[in-house]
């Protein structure tokens, strides 16, 4: 008769686990999956090691070694834990692979894992639809996550909460634009509104300003950065930013409010009683900005991605506008090169994941950039796979600097 390993063999196994090189982890893991039940170790330390293994591979771009522990897994508590992760890696990959008809599917009761995703996650990949121009998609996945937590939740996760009630509203704006805004046109958009009931969003203020004519719009902005003031600036650009990339190059308010959201972040940089006028906020210190976009690097979200290639379009609305002159124009755009690189430096392999960029349009004027390696560099990346450590001692991987200028 086979001896029952007991709890102290079990937990000799995953200390041993973890003093195991991160190369061999792999093989080690899918060699105790096939023991038969008598001789396998606990669920919880199988699931903490399978996480804390999935998240090493993530980081390296190992994805085919994810799918074949996955699958592995088969039913196993492990595999439910990872599952969510896994799921929100496929549709990245769907979406950059422009393998759409794969989307749907793995968007499709994505809803149940409601609970089991992080909340940044969620407003995360929301965001990234848009960025990839699946906006309608966004917002069906927005009103399921809305369905599925319910207010009470979402009022306790404001990031998410804000990232929904954008996905639902900014949609309804679009509609409304594209229209001929007939009597009936505006009618049913404010019941859009009203039937909302979001409170993240000012909804009576952002009615209004969508009804607005575009040079309306741009008024109240102006009015707004006479001011100073960031609050009062925010949604009159967005709306008047958006209309004008929609209009100019076909991408989706989402895409716009975030953008914008990133530039005034810069502009939030200097302290109040010393911030400067809008038209010339992008004169900040060039230490000032790489520093910014270094944090932002560190982040894994998409935002460092939509600053940096998001500032291009924010630059060329306010050159057409009025709102900013050729000489700070040029200074921004000198900035972007250094940045970018900093981004890939630091992201590595995963950079594909911030891809989405490389389908949006090349804006008038632009940073000098060869946007052709740009695109192959993303490409290169994805098909990147990093060894996993030869040692125990977690190493830091040099990246080339070899990167697209």
């Amino acid at each position: 008769m086979d001896n029952l390993p007991d709890k102290e063999t079990d937990s000799d196994w995953l200390t041993s686990f973890e003093a195991t090189v991160p190369a061999e982890r792999h093989q080690l893991l899918l060699n105790v999956l096939n023991l038969p039940p008598s001789l396998t170790v606990s669920e919880a330390d199988l699931t903490s090691a399978a996480v804390n293994h999935s998240q090493q591979l993530a980081e390296h771009n190992q994805l085919e070694a994810i799918q074949e522990l996955m699958q592995a897994l088969g039913e196993r508590p492990a595999a439910k834990v990872l599952e969510p992760a896994w799921r929100l890696l496929q549709i990245q990959q769907a979406l950059f692979e422009k393998e759409l008809n794969q989307l749907n599917p793995l968007l499709n009761n994505l809803e149940a894992f409601a609970t089991d995703i992080p909340p940044d996650q969620w407003a995360d990949l929301l965001d990234e639809l848009a960025y990839y121009s699946q906006a309608e998609a966004a917002s069906r996945l927005a009103q399921a996550l809305q369905d599925s937590l319910g207010e009470d939740a979402l009022a306790k996760t404001e990031n998410l909460a804000f990232a929904v009630e954008r996905h639902q509203v900014m949609p309804a704006v679009e509609t409304y634009w594209r229209s001929a805004a007939t009597a009936e046109d505006k009618q049913v958009f404010q019941q859009a509104m009203l039937a909302a009931d979001f409170e993240s969003i000012d909804l009576p203020a952002l009615t209004e300003l969508s009804e607005l004519s575009a040079q309306a719009q741009l008024s109240k902005l102006k009015q707004a950065f006479r001011d100073r003031d960031l609050d009062a600036a925010l949604l009159p650009a967005q709306m008047a930013f958006g209309r004008w990339l929609l209009e100019k190059h076909s991408l989706n308010l989402a895409t716009a409010s975030q953008m914008i959201e990133q530039a005034f972040a810069l502009w939030e940089l200097a302290p109040a009683d010393k911030r400067p006028e809008f038209s010339k906020w992008a004169q900040i210190k060039p230490a000032d900005f790489l520093d910014y976009c270094e944090h932002l690097s560190h982040e894994n979200g998409p935002d460092a991605f939509v600053l940096l290639w998001g500032l291009p379009f924010v630059n060329a609305w306010l050159l057409e506008t009025g709102l900013s002159n050729l000489f700070v124009s040029h200074h921004l755009l000198s900035l972007l090169k250094s940045a970018r690189e900093q981004l890939f430096k630091e992201r590595g392999p995963a950079v594909w994941t911030g891809g989405f960029v490389i389908n949006w349009p090349l804006p008038e004027p632009s940073p000098d950039i060869d946007i052709q390696a740009v695109q192959a560099y993303f490409k290169q990346a994805k098909q990147q796979r990093l060894p996993l450590s030869e040692t125990t001692v977690s190493e830091t991987t040099e990246n080339s600097d070899h990167h697209p200028h």
